[in-house]
């Protein structure tokens, strides 16, 4: 994958964050969860590494949503005023 930032990947990054600190778990709880380094978890929410579908899936799983809410919450974000 591209390590840059993209307008839709700082915007799902956020909303990975905006969800995983709604229901009080750390970046290195959203880790373990899914099986994930915590340094690829610091990467997708700052925007850096856009999620596969697959990953998402995973990351909706730990927070306890479904990927539809992520996208949704990404959708309704201003990605030049995040993070």
């Amino acid at each position: 994958m591209t390590n840059y930032k993209t307008e839709y990947a700082i915007r799902l990054g956020q909303a990975i964050k905006i969800n995983r600190t709604e229901i009080g778990i750390s970046s290195a709880e959203l880790a373990r969860r899914t099986g994930i380094g915590k340094g690829y978890v610091s990467r997708l929410e700052n925007g850096f590494h856009p999620p596969n579908i697959d990953m998402l899936c995973r990351i909706a799983k730990a927070l306890e949503v479904p990927p539809s809410r992520l996208m949704i919450v990404a959708e309704s974000l201003d990605a030049t005023t995040v993070n």
